[in-house]
């Protein structure tokens, strides 16, 4: 009986250990196992804040490297969510939320090129908090944890090499949705970040022309591009 009751207010969680690049696939038949035992995501109901998070580990502590996946991100981020999140209402809940614009700007602006202290400090005076869609807390505590603490000192911090991604929402309930999907528009920020002659374009066009524009905007444009580039956006 308290089962019944508590079920609709406390979801399950499922965490993994690391998993390797070749046993991404693996994901899948423990996503159709679920659904077939009657697993749900976001859409089943209003106040189910259902997501799905990964931990991409960084490929590596350069600062400069960190940087160019961070500034990917950041641009890519409007489509992501896009993409991501079907439900209108759970883009406006207020969980894992973007970074402010002026922080943006910031961190896009080409003369910005910090060193670790900098580029944490910046970070947490600007977002001194866990509710953001991608995360470097725990990313920033494995590489100076005592910088961290000074900001935020929360325990839910747990050091880590990753980025702590926090998709919108889970639709596992949907047989044509997958993890693997979600993995592969990561994995075009990644693409950008490497390229760093289309990531130089890509700053200097939205900082010129959709900085201040609504978003919609952006996410157009950034469809166009990823058209012009199929190689960027992987299928599964």
């Amino acid at each position: 009986a308290i089962g019944d009751v508590i079920e609709h207010w406390m979801p399950r969680e499922i965490v993994s250990p690391p998993i390797p690049l070749d046993g991404l696939p693996d994901l899948n038949p423990l996503c159709e196992r679920l659904r077939a035992l009657g697993a749900v995501g976001t859409d089943a109901s209003w106040r189910y804040a259902f997501s799905v998070q990964l931990n991409p580990e960084v490929p590596g502590l350069d600062c400069a490297r960190v940087l160019a996946i961070f500034r990917a991100y950041l641009l890519m981020s409007p489509w992501l969510r896009a993409a991501t999140a079907k439900n209108l209402l759970r883009r406006a809940l207020p969980f894992a939320q973007p970074f402010p614009r002026d922080y943006v700007k910031a961190v896009l602006a080409t003369d910005y090129q910090p060193d670790w202290p900098t580029f944490i400090e910046d970070y947490l005076a600007a977002n001194p908090t866990r509710n953001r869609d991608l995360d470097l807390c725990p990313l920033f505590a494995h590489i100076d944890e005592p910088r961290v603490r000074a900001h935020l000192d929360d325990p839910r911090v747990k050091p880590r090499p990753t980025f702590h991604y926090r998709l919108p929402d889970s639709r596992i309930e949907d047989p044509d949705w997958s993890i693997i999907t979600e993995w592969n528009r990561w994995v075009a920020v990644e693409r950008l970040a490497a390229d760093a002659e289309a990531l130089a374009e890509r700053m200097e066009t939205f900082t010129r022309l959709y900085i201040d524009a609504p978003e919609s905007e952006w996410v157009k444009e950034t469809n166009a591009w990823l058209e012009r580039h199929p190689g960027v956006l992987v299928s599964e």
